[in-house]
């Protein structure tokens, strides 16, 4: 039995015999205390602490003294006191499991110790489980792959070379080479493009091929282009390239004259409050704020080029020198039939938002001898579409031993947060990489981490592992984590634009390239493994409750301002 709390407040832990009251006598006794186990199943080699979060509710009685016996679990165990997000003032006990600890139910006593000289004591149980073999069929199987196709609204075809572009001069070099290579058409979509640092070689190729006579179009966000470098989108037109840049796509408070073709189709006000997410959360968020000074935008969010109908680059990078220097992020070189899809997918957004027809030919893509099968999601929202959401909660579901996720930050729509936390409660080794408070001042002030924290308590209850990616303090150049993936057993993966966000489910277009390739899935959880061994630090309650602690009251001005990112 261990001393949890300082000499100074601390008296002999009490022998076991003593502990004689159980849960009923406590509770029919009143006894205003709460203990909740993070996580609520804990299974064995998979966790490896336990916390118990411990609430005592009556007012004007402070605890001088708390003893645990966590002999049966552990020999170190820490308690300290917190206030949680909402101000409540808690305890957190980190228990470190044994490595040898046994599946079971444990009731680890526990005593309370008042300043009045009253005492409370029962006990926290802790339930330690072996995991299952799970049943069903494999993510790979036939009956999976057609579900998987159904949701994505496209079939997963062979015969697709795909080539990982983690970051560096190796992934700069292969956008130039793949844009000097166009004959006929270049087609990009991108949040931004900025014409410094090394970028400005990329916009220069756009510039010279526009000279020689290639078409090049370019759909750019209009807020992001504007706010970053609204001199390059004048110089672009300028050199004779087409750009649609898209803005106000919008849940309007009144109706509009304005006469827009896109405009007009996209702020018809019956439509966009008829297509609005029906989800109790964002319902309720809608409710809140959707009628007052804050103004929520569906928005397109795709990063995808498209090089003669041959060559594509889908991933999570926009044109600037961060997302290819200094930050981690992940895009995808590819050949073969699904070039075709995402040709189809930059038309329809070229199409929908006023572009004029365009005017060649696209050849059908050559498939390569060596190429694996892949295909394409492409979610849009404001027309009821949510193929995305749908896609990546179907595979989480469909996991057996892990699923392993990297997103920039966490702001999770209900049924991302029930898929997850179910795959998590029934075994599923299940782990998500985010950015630390570190990584997150290369963004905002931070201000997507502490969105995140609002969503890491359930996530940890649930048994979710949480990673954060670290960097020195005083680092210039802080590697942000940008890059989006989803790895299901080594079988599947997908990467793209798609964030665990309610952004990308409900109000942001997104598009996703989907890999069934058994080695290909290997070589990408091998990496996240690597990095988070070397590049993270797993967030467990206890770390949670010191961070509520700090940044309360940034976490709810973040709780305001998620629906934004």
């Amino acid at each position: 039995m261990k001393r949890l709390f300082p000499a100074s407040l601390s008296a002999r832990i009490l022998a076991c015999g003593l502990f004689l009251l159980s849960m009923a006598s406590i509770a029919e006794a009143g006894l205003p205390i709460s203990i909740e186990a993070y996580p609520e199943m804990a299974y064995a080699g998979m966790h490896h602490t336990i916390c118990l979060d411990i609430g005592f509710d009556q007012e004007g009685s402070d605890i001088v003294a708390m003893h645990l016996d966590a002999s049966p679990l552990t020999e170190n165990a820490e308690v300290f006191p917190y206030k949680n997000a909402r101000g409540q003032k808690r305890y957190c006990c980190s228990i470190k499991l044994k490595p040898d600890t046994p599946p079971g139910t444990y009731r680890l006593p526990l005593e309370v110790t008042l300043k009045n000289g009253d005492r409370i004591r029962t006990y926290a149980v802790v339930r330690v489980a072996q995991k299952a073999v799970l049943e069903g069929p494999d993510i790979l199987s036939q009956v999976s792959r057609n579900m998987l196709e159904t949701l994505a609204g496209s079939p997963a075809e062979p015969g697709n070379r795909v080539k990982l572009l983690e970051g560096g001069l190796m992934t700069f070099k292969q956008w130039m080479d793949t844009l000097k290579s166009a004959r006929t058409y270049i087609h990009l979509q991108t949040y931004y493009l900025d014409d410094d640092g090394m970028c400005s070689e990329l916009v220069d190729i756009l510039k010279e091929k526009a000279a020689q006579g290639v078409d090049v179009d370019l759909i750019i966000t209009r807020y992001s282009q504007l706010g970053k470098s609204p001199i390059t989108y004048l110089d672009l037109k300028g050199h004779g390239i087409t750009i649609l840049m898209i803005g106000d796509i919008g849940f309007p408070k009144s109706s509009t004259s304005r006469q827009e073709p896109w405009h007009a189709k996209m702020r018809d006000e019956y439509r966009i409050f008829n297509t609005l997410p029906r989800e109790t959360a964002f319902q309720q968020w809608f409710k809140n704020h959707g009628e007052g000074d804050l103004m929520v935008d569906y928005a397109i969010h795709e990063k995808m080029l498209i090089v003669d109908g041959e060559k594509a680059i889908v991933g999570g990078r926009n044109i600037s020198d961060c997302y290819f220097f200094w930050w981690k992020d992940l895009d995808l070189a590819l050949e073969g039939p699904i070039v075709g899809g995402i040709e189809a997918a930059f038309q329809t957004n070229w199409s929908e938002f006023g572009g004029q027809p365009l005017s060649f030919q696209t050849a059908a893509p050559q498939s390569p001898p060596d190429g694996v099968t892949a295909n394409l999601t492409h979610s849009k929202p404001w027309l009821g579409d949510y193929r995305n959401l749908d896609v990546l909660c179907g595979a989480i579901g469909m996991a057996k031993e892990r699923a392993y996720i990297t997103s920039q930050y966490l702001a999770l729509p209900p049924k991302l947060m029930t898929a997850l936390a179910d795959a998590a409660r029934k075994g599923v080794d299940v782990r998500i990489l985010t950015n630390s408070f570190e990584t997150g001042q290369e963004v905002n002030f931070a201000l997507c981490h502490f969105i995140s924290l609002n969503y890491y308590r359930d996530l940890l209850k649930a048994g979710v592992h949480i990673y954060e990616y670290t960097c020195p303090p005083e680092r210039k150049l802080r590697p942000y984590y940008h890059a989006k993936q989803f790895i299901i057993d080594g079988k599947w993966f997908s990467t793209g634009s798609f964030n665990l966000s309610i952004r990308s489910a409900y109000l942001e277009s997104e598009i996703m390239v989907n890999v069934l390739d058994l080695d290909m899935a290997t070589e990408r959880e091998q990496a996240f493994l690597s990095e988070i061994s070397q590049n993270t630090r797993e967030i467990s309650l206890s770390d949670l409750a010191r961070q509520e602690d700090r940044y309360s009251l940034l976490m709810d001005v973040a709780r305001h301002l998620e629906i934004l990112y």
